[in-house]
């Protein structure tokens, strides 16, 4: 029986990776509609707001209360009420899940590979499902930065191999992200080059 577990392991794992992505796939594609259909307008915005920058300030380990007036400075800037006023959602949305991409970018530079990966692609998959592009292009350019910083502290403190491998699990984290939203990405390309 050991022999073959041993003889079968990789097919064994892709399966198992087959299933994530379907899995990531039924998340993204029923994610969005869980904010938006099971709350009314715009009470799931704004709780994803409210919760999205709460779980990054308590993954940037504030103190709970504080990360909660933070939340609600955040939630409810004037900013994101006048996109919701004026039909802007999926900009709205978008920017909700900007906080949750950063907690999970985050939580994976600590050494909680999985999870933080995990929760990149899910947020990231959810992020490019709201289909704003300025949002995502925004978040590109803060994460560049952002890793740029890391990148520089890991060269001075010599801890490159733990960064290396953090990196590893959030490009896996993008390609699965991707994946899932392929047909809305090429779909979206299409328009640009038409």
């Amino acid at each position: 029986m050991n022999n073959w577990f041993k003889n079968n392991g990789t097919h064994l794992a892709i399966i198992a990776i087959f299933v994530v992505i379907s899995f990531a796939y039924n998340g993204a594609t029923y994610g969005i509609a869980l904010i938006t259909k099971a709350f009314p307008t715009p009470v799931g915005t704004v709780l994803l707001l409210l919760v999205g920058t709460y779980f990054l300030f308590i993954t940037l380990k504030i103190n709970p209360w504080l990360a909660a007036a933070g939340a609600i400075a955040f939630a409810f800037t004037t900013y994101n009420f006048v996109l919701i006023a004026t039909g802007h959602s999926n900009k709205a949305l978008a920017i909700g899940f900007l906080a949750p991409i950063l907690a999970g970018l985050i939580l994976t530079l600590r050494g909680k590979y999985s999870l933080g990966a995990s929760l990149t692609a899910l947020f990231l998959a959810l992020e490019i499902r709201a289909n704003h592009i300025q949002m995502t292009y925004y978040l590109l350019l803060a994460i560049l930065i952002f890793m740029g910083i890391e990148i520089y502290q890991a060269y001075k403190n010599k801890t490159l191999p733990a960064l290396g491998k953090a990196i590893s699990f959030l490009g896996a984290a993008v390609v699965i992200a991707v994946m899932v939203n392929a047909s809305l990405l090429w779909t979206t390309s299409r328009v640009w080059y038409d």
